[in-house]
C-alpha cells in the first residue's frame, strides 16, 4: 500500500509543474478581464488586424473586443521563428480569421484598451 500511496504521489506532483492553459469562453474574459489577468489563457475567436492594432472578438458578444499584443521581445533576436510573431504575421493576410489563441491578460500601459491579451502562439481554424 505505501507503494501505491507513493506512485500517485509522485504522479500528482510530476502532473502538477506543467502549466496548461484554462479555456474559458471568450465572452466571460471580455466581461471581467481583470479576474482573469496574469492567467494563461486560450481563447477561441475571431481575430482582425487594423492599421495600428489587432483585435479578438466573438460572434456571441460582438460589441466588446480584447486587443492583440505580441510578447515582449529582445530587439537582436529575429522574430520570424517565433510562433507569436508568425501567429501576426500571418493574420496580416486573413481578414477575420477565426483562431486559436493562448498568452496572457495583461494590463495596458498607454493603450487605448484597459487590458491587452499577450499571444504566445495562435492557431487558425
Amino acid at each position: 500500500m505505501k507503494h501505491l500511496s507513493a506512485s500517485f504521489i509522485l504522479l500528482a506532483v510530476l502532473c502538477g509543474c506543467r502549466q496548461t492553459a484554462n479555456q474559458p469562453l471568450l465572452c466571460q474574459v471580455l466581461a471581467r478581464p481583470s479576474d482573469y489577468a496574469g492567467q494563461k489563457l486560450t481563447l477561441s475567436g475571431i481575430a482582425q488586424m487594423y492599421q495600428h492594432e489587432s483585435t479578438l472578438k466573438s460572434r456571441e458578444c460582438p460589441d466588446h473586443v480584447l486587443a492583440l499584443d505580441m510578447l515582449p521581445h529582445p530587439v537582436q533576436q529575429p522574430l520570424d521563428h517565433l510562433p507569436d510573431a508568425q501567429f501576426f504575421t500571418k493574420l496580416a493576410t486573413r481578414p477575420h480569421a477565426s483562431v486559436s489563441v493562448t498568452g496572457q491578460i495583461v494590463h495596458a500601459v498607454d493603450q487605448p484598451h484597459p487590458y491587452v491579451f499577450r499571444v504566445e502562439s495562435g492557431n487558425y481554424k
